[in-house]
């Protein structure tokens, strides 16, 4: 058993840390990566875990007294944080991140091919071209739409939603 750390031992000043975005990671006292966490600031998010514990959610109190230590990398926007977030939770498997499985199948990208302009979509479950139609013009056969298939997972489909509003800007 871990012994409860005093998260002010381990609490960085937050004139040390950068008001940028950025990716952070909670280890325990065997350098163990407990939690990964991402922060369009990563000065106020890390200074939400070291204010008054008791006001914390359970969970997230636990968390804070088994850390020992907290780093963090600065990156250029939240799509390169949400993609190193994830990197860094399929790598380390941090035990108090939430798990992301789910029943649902895996995310893929579809292409609407049949159409004056073609779209891109996240779509789940069976790679049925009628499952998407355009009221200008509806969608038949296999050619209509082409698929990306892609890593099997939530973080996937957040991650590739993020893409697609940028690129709609």
């Amino acid at each position: 058993m871990l012994a409860l750390a005093d998260p002010t031992t381990y609490r960085p000043q937050p004139s040390d840390i950068p008001a940028e975005p950025g990716v952070y990671r909670f280890r325990d006292s065997h350098r163990r990566v407990i939690y990964v966490g991402k922060a369009k600031s990563l000065r106020s998010r890390l200074s939400s875990y070291f204010q008054d514990i008791s006001a914390l959610h359970p969970r997230t109190r636990s968390m804070v007294t088994t850390g020992a230590s907290v780093e963090w990398t600065v990156v250029g926007n939240e799509v390169e944080a949400l993609q190193l977030e994830y990197s860094w939770i399929k790598e380390f498997d941090p035990r108090f991140n939430v798990k992301y499985r789910d029943d649902k199948s895996y995310p893929y990208l579809a292409v609407t091919m049949g159409e004056e302009y073609p779209r891109v979509q996240v779509m789940r479950g069976a790679k049925n071209p009628a499952r998407v139609t355009s009221a200008r013009t509806p969608m038949r056969g296999r050619s209509a739409r082409r698929w990306i298939s892609c890593c099997g997972s939530s973080p996937f489909a957040r991650v590739a939603r993020v893409y697609l509003s940028v690129l709609g800007r």
